[in-house]
């Protein structure tokens, strides 16, 4: 682990040379509260926020911290496949650490406490050495940390109260509901916690559909022009996934209640950000023509558009599948939810952090 993070630390200066100095600049954080940060390893990546804590009588409220205002991704190497061990996962938690550690050092240094959950991908492989190995390497740098899986279920039901008390969300007349889409499983929680669930996650129908051809070619992103095929369609992926979909008949565990206009419908996941990164609101309509856009272009022609090679192999396919879901769920406008929401509110929660807040 040491060499890991050694490595690392010499290599990660010339990685992030060609960042503007002000981007990076360690402003100094002047307030004399702790400071948490939540981890969040969902396999394919680990999310890192950072948050100012209030205190009194044990009630707690987290803050967003001005110098590290946004929740951070870090990936693996490997781009197309979650990372279901240690290792990988360790590497994740590295990248991001020795970022803080060259930028922002004086905010690092403030950081008394550290919350860790799995979620995702993450909670479906074997290997459960993943949270021992984070708090065996938390304790080596003296910081108390908290560590808990959060399956599907609870993540969706924690992320719905999180929308409820969240400040910076406005009040809805309409009832909330989430939707949240999972790699392994999908579910609609509402706002009396009632909640719907069905093992039809975006990577697990990915996995069950990659080998049915030609069907699976319709959502294909062509690597390059030469290999672009007039049966790559936006329409005909969306065709092809609803086909199975209802053949499997776990769909049907979802559509019982219509998300209509009645609804307001809140939606996870940072890939809502790649096609859409100044939205908080889209339609269906929108999400639709968004489709038939990027199912068009090669995977060079998606990150000219900013979006990076990692996401840009399945795109086709993650955007059909999600105009999929919400028409065959009656959803007309979709709400998207930044992942600071759920990470604010563990912050501050008994959940990660019980021998301070409550």
């Amino acid at each position: 682990m040491i060499v890991i993070r050694v490595i690392l630390l010499v290599v990660l200066p010339f990685f992030f040379a060609k960042c503007s100095f002000i981007l990076n600049r360690d402003i100094k954080e002047t307030s004399t509260n702790p400071f948490h940060l939540i981890l969040n390893s969902t396999g394919f990546a680990t999310e890192f926020c950072i948050f100012e804590i209030e205190t009194e009588n044990r009630n707690c409220k987290a803050k967003k911290v001005k110098s590290y205002s946004k929740c951070t991704e870090y990936f693996s190497e490997n781009t197309n496949t979650a990372a279901l061990n240690s290792k990988e996962t360790l590497d994740q938690i590295y990248k991001g650490l020795a970022e803080l550690e060259l930028f922002r050092p004086s905010l690092k240094k403030k950081i008394t406490k550290v919350g860790y959950i799995t979620t995702g991908s993450l909670n479906q492989g074997k290997d459960t050495s993943v949270l021992r190995d984070v708090e065996n390497y938390f304790r080596t740098e003296n910081l108390k940390i908290q560590t808990k899986p959060v399956l599907s279920e609870e993540e969706a039901k924690l992320t719905i109260k999180a929308i409820q008390s969240s400040e910076e969300i406005p009040k809805s007349e309409k009832e909330i509901v989430l939707l949240q889409i999972g790699s392994e499983s999908v579910e609609i929680v509402f706002s009396n916690q009632k909640q719907l669930s069905s093992k039809i996650g975006i990577q697990l129908i990915l996995e069950e559909v990659a080998n049915i051809k030609p069907g699976i070619n319709t959502c294909r992103q062509p690597i390059s022009s030469f290999f672009k095929s007039e049966t790559s369609s936006f329409d005909r992926c969306k065709s092809f996934i609803l086909e199975n979909l209802k053949k499997s008949q776990r769909l049907s565990l979802l559509t019982k209640t219509k998300l209509d206009d009645g609804y307001k419908v809140f939606t996870t996941g940072s890939t809502w950000n790649y096609y859409y990164p100044n939205k908080e609101e889209v339609t269906v309509d929108e999400l639709n023509q968004t489709g038939n856009e990027f199912c068009s272009l090669t995977i060079d022609e998606i990150m000219k558009k900013g979006i990076k090679k990692r996401h840009a192999y399945n795109l086709c396919y993650s955007l059909s599948y999600k105009a999929v879901l919400a028409e065959a769920l009656g959803i007309q406008k979709l709400q998207i939810l930044q992942k600071d929401v759920l990470a604010k509110n563990l912050a501050s929660s008994s959940i990660l952090f019980a021998d301070s807040c409550r």
